[in-house]
């Protein structure tokens, strides 16, 4: 054996720590950051464990889980019944995970609230009679197409906030919705993006973000808000300042995503997917897209023309 090799067989090994093993080490600074109390540290902790399971997550660095997961716990929503998402997102080369309230959270917070009465987000679909007015009357007139055939396509979406014996309203049609998602979600064709896994729902938390921002709300609610879809890093040393960092909390935008890790088969998925929710397209595309789709799935394909094919039928 040479003197290297035995050099390395006698070295003291050291114990490689984990993810988890950094998760179950913060539990403290979780107990400091969330006002002492233990059992909504060990939720976090619990939350934080189920989420790496997920290898997207896995990759992402630690503080950027821990600051997701944080939002979360304060304001008691629960990534495990639809109330909030762990998303990974890739930023300057290194993956980081952002955490994004549903509108199933956004309407829990709003019904728990005492000056709420009641939030509630509905679609109007192509065919229900819809009049909106503005001016010293504000109103919203929806009564929707009960002899519809089929699910029916959507045209807009709105919002209606009853607090304090006052009510608040903001409606956006399917085009303002697109806009939205062109400028403030440009890494939406991402497999792992709610946009294509749930248009509809991602629409409507979309109107709801919207009317919230504008109207009084509690400090979780606020957090979320003002948080939603962007970066925050807890780290080791954090939490007994916390409450004194909320102004300096680490937040960035995210930037466009090139979808550069997906392999073709996800590229895949991606398009079919789009495709279902593209709700615009005649039949006649429709079908030419999916044909497309299939050809690639059948005799394989370069990822340059996949991501070519899913920006065509965005654009379409």
């Amino acid at each position: 054996m040479s003197n290297q090799l035995k050099e390395m067989a006698t070295r003291p090994q050291t114990k490689q720590i984990t993810v988890r093993d950094k998760v179950i080490n913060m539990i403290p600074e979780y107990r400091m950051a969330l006002g002492g109390d233990d059992a909504k540290a060990q939720k976090m902790a619990r939350m934080v464990l189920s989420a790496i399971h997920n290898p997207m997550i896995a990759k992402c660095s630690v503080p950027s889980i821990l600051g997701a997961s944080l939002d979360a716990t304060f304001a008691d929503l629960n990534i495990f019944n639809n109330e909030y998402y762990l998303v990974p997102k890739k930023v300057k080369g290194v993956w980081e995970c952002v955490g994004m309230t549903s509108i199933v959270g956004y309407i829990k917070l709003a019904n728990n609230l005492p000056e709420f009465t009641r939030l509630s987000v509905r679609t109007v679909l192509a065919g229900d009679l819809f009049d909106v007015s503005y001016g010293s009357e504000n109103r919203i007139i929806h009564k929707p197409d009960l002899n519809r055939e089929g699910i029916g396509t959507p045209t807009h979406f709105y919002a209606i906030a009853k607090m304090n014996g006052e009510e608040e309203f903001e409606v956006m049609s399917l085009a303002e919705i697109d806009h939205h998602r062109k400028v403030y979600a440009p890494d939406s064709f991402n497999s792992y993006s709610g946009w294509v896994r749930s248009y509809p729902e991602m629409a409507k938390k979309t109107v709801a973000h919207r009317l919230l921002k504008r109207i009084p709300k509690s400090s979780n609610m606020q957090r979320l808000v003002a948080n939603d879809g962007k970066i925050q890093r807890f780290k080791e040393g954090d939490g007994k300042d916390f409450e004194f960092k909320q102004a300096e909390y680490v937040i960035e935008d995210i930037p466009e995503e090139t979808g550069e890790d997906l392999n073709e088969f996800e590229l895949l998925d991606v398009a079919k997917q789009l495709l279902k929710d593209n709700v615009k397209l005649s039949e006649t595309k429709k079908s030419k897209f999916k044909k497309d789709i299939d050809e690639y799935a059948i005799n394989g394909s370069s990822k340059d023309a996949i991501n070519k094919l899913i920006a065509e039928i965005k654009e379409a």
